[in-house]
């Protein structure tokens, strides 16, 4: 199932020296791309500094978003954002019943309510009321408990989009209708910041800053904050942003914090804010501010657009618990499952009966695989040093014939342990150039790449390569064999087409069309020779793959069965049937007395 052009993967890995979606030159050698790119090396030199021209141009400031923020009305937003935020609402409180179901989840809640803080905030799904910080600290650290929350270009945002407005909006009895373009403002700002730093260290959830932004610019909208007012909320949000460490966050408890620290940072910004205090203007393009400080090659042109590019269009919900990249992968178990059961009249396919499976995924899903490996600790399986590891979450889908939280929980991982083991050790995965090389090109249908690498001077493009790939070195020489493979020659393209480009704004490109695809092919070979495959690129709960009305549906189901262990059916159709209408509710209360434990 390999292709015969495909590199070994950690030669590739090193090469290209990324660890994002939209961009980097796999390098065989600097002077070669240089000589690709611009000829002599005399002319690679010239013009070093247009980073600088980059990060101050006026279009990218603070002062433009804290513009739109402050003028922004509900009556703005397109229908189609308005439905994507409504079933991002009710994915999260999904997200929050699951989390509800782990233990160390469950601490931090009885750690809020020894604080003692009163207010009119509500923790979901408990139902203790205390204040909106609070809330928000318990909320947003329920939601990341098994990672089953959402994501759009580029960020996990939802842990502070949705837990910041409906804390602050109970508090303020404000309407869906101020909560929604709250939350849709911190969609905007902190996907696009997201961006701004995808040529970084970290990576999805560990992007944990843009909470600080999204938090302040939501909160801010709600308090009604002027123009002036929430610059300074941005200011104060981001003068000490968090950097979250890979060790903290693939195996022990302190990932449960991921989110909810920024997340109350940020809305501490905004209050402050309120109160008159100031911070720094400059503080996110100065050459000595978040975007030199987080990226190896900052990307200032992403925070354009504003109101006419809608980051919220590219929302796409899990359907099963865990890293986004392992979807694919799982959607390919389903259909091999639902193949056999045609054969054999059941899903279920005995463990001893497996004798190989083939694995050939994208690069993001082959870099988490390895990222979370080295953090798998077999004698102590918990969900939290499974939800990354690629292999585990397929053994275990293909044990249980799904993949839920029930499945992760740790009485049932490590009563699972040997026979996960034992089909671990049966899967073979793979680098696929192949699926690597959609996903660039399905992004590059939408956004223009050749424009986003034509920004920068050769030079700055290579040493944000280089920081980037000393960081994510991997260990063993990378072969030079004087030949750059299919995806190489692709990028390579791209670069030369765009090289010398001038002025790139996210508005003009329609966001909604923007498909990522985490490409995954899987081969199931059985003792008695049968085979079953499937390949599936784009996930199920994202844009391309359903309708908005089927994925609604699917978030619909995905509630019911987590709120099941707390709520009554009768809740949990008031909730589905409030989370319709959502832009007629005039009482977020209505929302959350419903979505809270019975009696509470």
């Amino acid at each position: 199932m390999s292709e015969s052009h495909e590199l070994p993967r950690r030669e590739f890995l090193r090469g290209i020296g990324i660890g994002a979606i939209t961009g980097g030159a796999s390098l065989v050698g600097q002077n070669a791309l240089a000589a690709t790119l611009c000829g002599p090396a005399s002319a690679v030199d010239a013009g070093e500094g247009r980073m600088t021209e980059l990060l101050t141009d006026a279009s990218c400031s603070l002062q433009v978003m804290a513009e739109w923020v402050a003028a922004v009305r509900y009556e703005d937003l397109p229908e189609r954002v308005i439905q994507k935020a409504k079933i991002q609402v009710l994915n999260i409180l999904a997200a929050m019943h699951a989390g509800y179901k782990y233990e160390r989840g469950r601490a931090v809640i009885d750690h809020v309510v020894e604080l003692g803080g009163r207010g009119q905030s509500t923790i979901i799904p408990s139902g203790q009321q205390t204040s909106p910080n609070d809330a928000v600290f318990a909320n947003a650290t329920m939601s990341i408990c098994y990672d089953f929350d959402d994501y759009l270009f580029l960020g996990h945002t939802s842990h502070s989009a949705v837990t910041v407005p409906l804390a602050l909006g109970e508090a303020l009895h404000l309407s869906f209708r101020d909560i929604l373009l709250a939350q849709v403002i911190a969609n905007e700002v902190a996907g696009r910041l997201g961006g701004a730093i995808l040529f970084g260290k970290t990576n999805g959830q560990l992007w944990t800053s843009i909470h600080c932004l999204g938090a302040a610019c939501a909160a801010a909208k709600l308090l009604g904050l002027s123009r002036p007012q929430i610059e300074h909320a941005i200011g104060l949000a981001l003068y000490q942003p968090p950097f979250a460490l890979f060790p903290g966050f693939l195996a022990p408890d302190s990932k449960l914090t991921t989110a909810a620290t920024p997340t109350v940072m940020g809305l501490v910004a905004a209050q402050l804010a309120r109160r008159g205090l100031t911070g720094s203007t400059q503080i996110i393009t100065h050459r000595q501010g978040f975007l030199p400080i987080f990226a190896c090659l900052p990307i200032p042109f992403l925070l354009t657009g504003w109101g006419r590019a809608w980051v919220t269009d590219t929302l796409a919900f899990k359907i099963y618990p865990g890293d986004a990249y392992i979807d694919t992968a799982v959607d390919a178990i389903m259909q091999i499952l639902a193949q056999y059961e045609q054969r054999h009249g059941t899903r279920v396919i005995p463990p001893e009966s497996f004798q190989s499976i083939e694995i050939d995924a994208n690069l993001l899903t082959m870099e988490t695989d390895v990222l979370a490996r080295e953090y798998t600790d077999w004698e102590q399986l918990q969900p939290i040093n499974v939800n990354f590891t690629l292999r585990i979450n397929l053994a275990i889908a293909f044990l249980a014939g799904r993949l839920t939280v029930d499945e992760l929980s740790e009485d049932w991982l490590n009563n699972h342990r040997a026979a996960l083991r034992a089909l671990v050790d049966k899967m073979i995965l793979r680098h696929s150039t192949l699926e690597t090389i959609n996903l660039f090109q399905t992004v590059g249908q939408t956004i223009n790449l050749g424009q986003v690498f034509g920004q920068f001077r050769l030079t700055e493009l290579l040493r944000g390569l280089q920081c980037m790939r000393e960081f994510y070195r991997q260990e063993g020489a990378s072969a030079d064999d004087g030949q750059t493979d299919e995806l190489e020659k692709w990028i390579l393209e791209q670069a030369k087409t765009g090289a010398g480009s001038l002025g790139f704004d996210l508005g003009d490109y329609d966001l909604d069309r923007l498909r990522i695809p985490f490409g995954t092919r899987m081969k199931v070979t059985l003792t008695g020779g049968e085979t079953y495959s499937a390949t599936v690129r784009l996930p199920l709960g994202a844009p391309g793959r359903e309708s908005l009305a089927e994925i609604s549906l699917r978030v619909e189901e995905k509630f019911r069965r987590e709120a099941a262990a707390l709520l009554t059916t009768q809740q949990i159709e008031e909730v589905i049937a409030t989370v319709r209408e959502l832009e007629t509710v005039k009482d977020v209360g209505r929302l959350i007395r419903a979505a809270v434990a019975a009696g509470n």
